[in-house]
């Protein structure tokens, strides 16, 4: 099992993975069906616990899975959005750089192209239309449950009171069950609503950054991170590519304010700010036009020197600052389409995993 592991990890951050000797190492679809789940659920155990896989014997692939321990999900941390509160922001593919320590492994995966367009699949055949149930379906377990829930709030009389989370990060309990379930329900309606914007057949958007002292990134693919987070070095340049619609990337535009220069003006995002002669850039403005305008808005936060990542922004509002001489640190940008897609149940059922045994992988 140690050296399943070993491989897997040698193969996950290789510099390019590659593709076909992962998938002689891992089962790529249960990992794949893993990372729903926890993108669904935000779950900050991602990156350094409660994480399982497993082998059906020692000649078998690297498994993920059983998902367990979702008491840290689901915006139960509504007061830290690095530790997944904010329904609205892409989370498990990037967590690890948004938390800055624990285990990369889904942070490099979904910066893989093929990795991409399995999850996209899989999506299309059934984890999408699952998806955009789970938030109706709790209305039906709130009922199946009521009864346990008395006893469990009778027995640990918690409703009303402060979290039993890290004080300070995580929510006040509601006063009572159904105002719990409430909270869950809307929770999960806001994030399945984002997920379902953000997918397929919406244009797959992929970019990289230029950043200080190290040169160009490798490319990460839609609500990833590029650039850097508790470094201190700042992004001096962005470029933008579209995966699987190379067309699309005409309909994308930028506009960069850098350190001694200003607004640079609109242009294709084909290279926004400058490489090679150490300016920060300090904002950025990302629009849409013709027929992609109509269908999707293109959504982008950034991560600014002494502020953070500052709030999501949509279809050429400015992210980041100006005259105040602060650096762009990291970027996220996605396309969503304009209205929540309606998606048909799979003909044919998503398969489950059934795990004999399981081993953590710290």
């Amino acid at each position: 099992m140690q050296a399943t592991l070993n491989r897997a990890d040698a193969l996950i951050n290789a510099p390019k993975i590659d593709w076909v000797a992962l998938n002689e190492v891992i089962d790529v679809d249960s990992f794949i069906r893993y990372y729903w789940v926890m993108e669904l659920t935000a779950n900050p155990e991602i990156t350094q616990s409660s994480v399982y896989f497993y082998k059906n014997g020692p000649s078998d692939k690297l498994h993920a899975g059983p998902v367990w321990d979702f008491d840290s999900a689901l915006g139960n941390y509504d007061r830290a959005t690095y530790l997944g509160s904010d329904p609205v922001a892409d989370y498990a593919k990037t967590a690890q750089v948004l938390r800055n320590k624990g285990n990369n492994w889904y942070t490099k995966l979904f910066a893989s192209k093929e990795y991409v367009a399995r999850a996209n699949e899989l999506w299309a055949e059934g984890v999408g239309y699952q998806v955009s149930q789970v938030a109706a379906k709790t209305t039906g377990w709130e009922a199946a449950l009521a009864e346990s829930a008395g006893k469990n709030f009778t027995r640990w009389p918690i409703l009303g009171g402060p979290t039993l989370l890290i004080p300070g990060l995580g929510k006040n309990y509601a006063s009572t069950y159904a105002g719990e379930v409430k909270y869950l329900r809307d929770w999960l309606s806001t994030r399945s609503a984002m997920m379902l914007r953000e997918a397929p057949p919406t244009v797959q958007l992929r970019y990289q950054g230029y950043v200080e002292g190290i040169g160009w990134q490798a490319k990460v693919n839609y609500g990833q991170v590029a650039g850097t987070t508790g470094q201190n070095k700042r992004v001096e340049a962005l470029a933008f590519a579209t995966l699987g619609d190379v067309n699309a990337i005409n309909s994308i535009q930028g506009n960069a304010h850098v350190q001694n220069i200003g607004w640079m003006g609109w242009r294709n995002p084909g290279n926004l700010g400058t490489t090679g002669q150490g300016l920060r850039m300090e904002a950025i403005q990302l629009r849409l036009t013709g027929d992609l305008a109509t269908k999707y808005d293109i959504s982008y936060r950034t991560h600014v020197q002494d502020i953070g990542w500052q709030p999501w922004v949509t279809n050429g509002a400015t992210a980041g600052t100006t005259g105040q001489s602060k650096r762009i640190e990291a970027i996220q940008v996605r396309l969503l389409a304009k209205t929540t897609p309606t998606l048909q149940p799979p003909t044919t059922p998503t398969p489950s995993v059934t795990t004999t045994f399981v081993l953590v992988a710290s």
